[in-house]
């Protein structure tokens, strides 16, 4: 049950750190139109995706 336990409170903390990571490169992203800003759109959809995954695992 201990393992268990631990396991969801890492994939917790995995799920707020992508998240935090995504909301960042989505304002990141607001800035005006630059060569690296659709690289960083296409990170912050990617770091919601693994908050996403974690949560879901």
């Amino acid at each position: 049950m201990k393992a268990a336990s631990a396991r969801v409170q890492t994939a917790r903390w995995v799920a707020g750190v992508a998240a935090v990571v995504a909301v960042a490169l989505a304002v990141v992203a607001l800035l005006p139109q630059d060569p690296w800003r659709t690289s960083l759109l296409t990170w912050a959809v990617i770091a919601g995706l693994g908050a996403v995954t974690a949560l879901v695992d």
